[in-house]
């Protein structure tokens, strides 16, 4: 399965990182597919906001058939994604949002299960790498935002 120019690909002989939607690839059955994992907060990670598993492929095909992978309960979507002067991509992104209320310890506790779930299920599928990359000062790794909530007793 192909990913988008931002997205890294592993192999047996190590990782590559893509430049260029547009560059020729040859996958084959060693070929992993990079699926980030963020969690948001507020302030502290005691105040969650939510969190999204995200994955980019070059064809509309394989977004669907990795989405078909998961529970339709867990509201995926395939979207696609405008690379200009490149080959545009698409991207499936399964998320929730975590803030509650008062009655749930402040998180919604749905939420909170279809990404706990949704890890464990990409946590088995052997085609699978997971990376937690982050860019804002709000996010860490939906791994380590699910486990601190845990310890929490969240």
């Amino acid at each position: 399965m192909g990913l988008d120019y931002l997205a890294e690909m592993s192999d047996t002989g190590g990782r590559m990182k893509n430049t260029n939607a547009s560059q020729e690839r040859t996958m084959d059955a060693t070929t992993k597919i990079t699926v980030n994992a963020t969690g948001f907060y507020h302030q502290t990670p005691d105040q969650p906001m939510g969190g999204t598993i995200l994955a980019y492929f070059d064809a509309e095909a394989e977004a669907q058939e990795f989405l078909a992978r998961f529970p339709k309960s867990y509201r995926g979507i395939v979207g696609g994604v405008c690379n200009p002067g490149h080959q545009d991509t698409y991207r499936v992104e399964i998320d929730a949002h975590l803030t509650g209320n008062d009655s749930n310890k402040g998180v919604n506790e749905t939420g909170l299960k279809r990404l706990r779930n949704a890890m464990k299920k990409l946590a088995k599928m052997g085609d699978v790498e997971i990376t937690e990359n982050t860019t804002c000062s709000n996010e860490m790794g939906l791994k380590d935002l699910l486990d601190h909530l845990a310890t929490l007793g969240i």
